[in-house]
């Protein structure tokens, strides 16, 4: 990025705020460096898990296929639209960063004309709004958030129903065998955890 920036012709410097360039180099650059190794063991992580946790569920329960096919053209139907919304709301915060970074930079440079002229109530006011700005995504961002929340905690409770449904009718009789038992809590155990695989995986 910074190769292209310092090679870019004087035009792209006319159309790009400052404060774009800035917000690249600073907050962007910080999720990369910060956060892209955490995310990817994340992922590596809940890649295991959720092939384990399902391998368990089949294999214990196989007419649980029976739910697990809608219920993933569901989970793919909710990713899609969660997915879709969280993209654009992240490019909205990032653009509302923007302007923040530029009037910051801006009166650093011009605070003796900004005293000179007493203007600094107007810029508190300007600072405040663009802060509002920034903050709606973030809101939308919490919103979406609970919205997928919810969904999930659905599927993975409609899944460990019907694995101990089908635990119950499946290991259920009239003489008790502790080792069927302890496997319908193992069972179930990995039904549970589904719900944050699930969710890891968005």
């Amino acid at each position: 990025a910074l190769w292209r920036l310092l090679r870019a012709p004087m035009a792209y410097f006319d159309t790009t705020k400052a404060g774009r360039i800035i917000n690249r180099f600073s907050n962007d650059l910080q999720k990369v460096d910060m956060e892209l190794q955490g995310n990817v063991r994340v992922f590596c992580v809940t890649l295991v898990r959720g092939f384990l946790s399902l391998g368990i569920l089949i294999f214990s329960a196989p007419y649980i296929l029976i739910v697990l096919i809608p219920v993933t053209f569901a989970y793919l139907r909710i990713m899609h639209v969660y997915r879709s919304s969280a993209r654009e709301l992240q490019r909205l915060s990032s653009a509302g960063a923007s302007p923040i970074y530029s009037m910051f930079g801006e009166t650093l440079t011009g605070v003796q004309t900004t005293r000179a002229y007493d203007r600094g109530s107007q810029l508190v006011i300007q600072n405040q709004e663009l802060l509002g700005v920034l903050m709606r995504p973030t809101y939308l961002q919490k919103m979406l958030q609970m919205w997928l929340t919810l969904r999930l905690q659905l599927m993975g409770a409609a899944i460990s129903s019907i694995a101990a449904v089908i635990a119950v009718f499946e290991y259920g009789g009239t003489h008790h065998d502790a080792a069927k038992a302890g496997f319908v809590g193992f069972v179930l155990i990995n039904a549970m955890d589904v719900m944050n695989v699930l969710n890891g995986f968005i």
